[in-house]
């Protein structure tokens, strides 16, 4: 036995999200519907601190991320939470607060303006708001076939005409 003993950092990241509000009060997320995603950074039992953590979640191209609070939250843009209560971070101020989402990713954690260091045992939690788009009220193209209401062709079937 040499008497050198190492330790590493243990970490483990899960990730999970919850509708908060839909326009049918259904509890789904369905277009329109508002959801909260929480990413839980955690930090084994008896391991390293682990050091200048960043955390990165592409969000889907699909949904729309909720800046300024605009998912009725309680928080703006994105919550962190280092285990000592929830702080606010600005995800469009260019990353002078180490919190930014550009092209759809959302990173936390800088070596300047937020350095994340967690120790054993510890957690780091993000949450941010997200919204499913609700095609009935964004515009789009409408391309379809549509029967013209008692007009028949030839066969007897329903005169098909085209709406665009």
């Amino acid at each position: 036995n040499d008497g050198f003993l190492v330790a590493a950092a243990d970490l483990s990241v899960a990730k999970a999200w919850s509708v908060i509000d839909d326009p049918l009060s259904s509890g789904l997320a369905i277009p329109g519907a508002r959801l909260q995603y929480e990413i839980v950074v955690s930090n084994g039992t008896g391991a390293a601190i682990a050091n200048n953590v960043v955390i990165t979640d592409a969000i889907d191209g699909t949904l729309t991320f909720l800046l300024g609070g605009g998912g009725g939250s309680d928080f703006t843009d994105i919550q962190i939470d280092d285990g000592g209560g929830p702080v606010d971070c600005t995800a469009t101020d260019v990353d002078t607060d180490g919190c930014e989402v550009v092209g759809g990713v959302l990173t936390v954690g800088d070596p300047t303006d937020r350095v994340i260091n967690i120790p054993a045992d510890g957690t780091y939690t993000v949450r941010f708001q997200v919204e499913i788009p609700n095609p009935a009220t964004t515009p789009y193209a409408l391309s379809k076939h549509v029967a013209a209401r008692g007009s028949k062709d030839d066969t007897g079937r329903p005169d098909v005409g085209s709406l665009v």
